[in-house]
């Protein structure tokens, strides 16, 4: 059994058990463009409302590799979600308006070991304020990404480690690079938080529209033990477009991603 860290790139998670949404890159590629960009904005919905709740101690708290939820504190995992969401958006923008530019890499782990999440004994950066620059990010650059044409998403800039990259691409591995750590993510609110509870952060609809989550997937209403209303719909919504976003549990095997 592979034992999560912090290091892997392993980018073959299989299928989210919740919604049997594809986990893999080429998975999350085959899905139509339309479904891809609700999926990038629906994402901050699925984050366990409890990550909200939990004490400073939890968020900073390190792990051994054999808990089996990778290394990374909470805050540390959040900050690093913020940071990549920067990049990721400023990548993709700079594919459709200066194509063949050449991408520079950044060193996640750089990040982390000078102390740009919080030092001990100082005021700590709140996790509130990564969740909000996440989902008001990515529904800025949602709206943005509505737009284009066939054309500007086959766009290609060079990324220096895996070559010509195109628009749609950046946008696959964004998707996946979000929800590779919202598995651990989730692990690790599990394993301080105890398994039962999880409710996802009320969010955007676009994810239970795209995914179908008013027939047969799971649904915020029913991770809140609400049973789910008889027409199908979520979360107390007409439909399944009115509803909050479906949940998300995802069991990965690598915490770490390449940048």
């Amino acid at each position: 059994m592979t034992t999560p860290t912090d290091q892997s790139t392993d980018q073959s998670a299989g299928l989210d058990p919740a919604t049997a949404m594809p986990m893999t890159v080429e998975g999350i590629a085959a899905s139509p463009t339309t479904e891809l960009v609700n999926r990038y904005r629906a994402a901050v919905g699925l984050i366990d409302r409890r990550l909200m709740e939990m004490a400073d101690d939890e968020l900073d708290q390190a792990f051994l590799p054999d808990a089996g939820v990778g290394r990374w504190p909470i805050r540390v995992l959040m900050g690093h979600l913020a940071d990549a969401e920067m990049v990721q958006i400023h990548r993709m923008r700079r594919a459709v308006a200066e194509p063949g530019a050449v991408l520079g890499l950044w060193d996640e782990h750089a990040f982390i070991d000078c102390d740009m999440y919080g030092k001990e004994g100082q005021v700590r950066s709140p996790i509130a304020g990564f969740c909000a620059m996440v989902y008001t990010t990515r529904q800025w650059a949602g709206e943005w990404l509505a737009t284009l044409t066939d054309e500007e998403w086959q766009r290609e800039i060079m990324h220096p480690e895996n070559g010509a990259m195109s628009t749609r691409d950046l946008l696959v591995y964004t998707i996946w690079h979000f929800e590779h750590h919202l598995g651990f993510l989730q692990a690790k609110i599990s394993k301080l938080m105890g398994e039962e509870g999880y409710a996802p952060i009320a969010g955007p609809a676009a994810h239970a529209q795209a995914e179908g989550c008013a027939s047969g997937g799971s649904c915020g209403c029913e991770a809140q033990g609400k049973a789910r209303p008889a027409d199908g719909s979520c979360c107390g919504g007409s439909s399944a477009s009115d509803s909050g976003a479906c949940c998300s549990s995802q069991a990965n095997s690598a915490e770490s991603s390449t940048s």
